[in-house]
C-alpha cells in the first residue's frame, strides 16, 4: 500500500493531497508527521484532500481521521476534509466536503 502526499501552500490555507492506496492506519501516521509540520505554517487552515485515496474510507474511519486531524492541526483555525460525496462530518472547525469550491470558500471566509 503506497500513497503520495503533495503539500501546497496557498495564501490562506495549506492543501494536503493524498493519492493512492492507503487505509486509516497510514493516514493516522501521516497526520502525526503533519502535526509537527503545521506548527510553522503561517496559514490559518488546511484542506486535506482524500478524494483519490483507494479504497475510499468507510464512514467510521472517516470520523476517526477527522478527529485525528482536529488534534494534529490544533494550531489551525479551520480544517476542511475533501472526501467522496456523502461525507457528513461537521464538528465546528473540522468539516467534510464533497465539493472543493465549497471547502475553499469555507476555509477562506473571514
Amino acid at each position: 500500500m503506497n500513497f503520495d502526499v503533495t503539500v501546497t501552500r496557498e495564501s490562506r490555507f495549506v492543501r494536503v493531497r493524498v493519492v493512492g492506496a492507503g487505509g486509516a492506519p497510514r493516514l493516522l501516521s501521516l497526520l502525526q508527521v503533519m502535526e509537527v509540520d503545521c506548527r510553522t505554517w503561517p496559514q490559518s487552515g488546511v484542506l486535506l484532500d482524500l478524494r483519490e485515496l483507494e479504497p475510499a474510507l468507510p464512514a467510521e474511519e472517516e470520523a476517526q481521521i477527522a478527529a485525528a486531524a482536529a488534534f494534529a492541526f490544533a494550531p489551525l483555525r479551520r480544517i476542511a476534509i475533501l472526501t467522496l460525496p456523502g461525507a457528513t462530518h461537521d464538528a465546528g472547525r473540522v468539516r467534510a466536503f464533497a465539493n472543493e469550491a465549497e471547502a475553499v470558500a469555507w476555509l477562506t471566509a473571514t
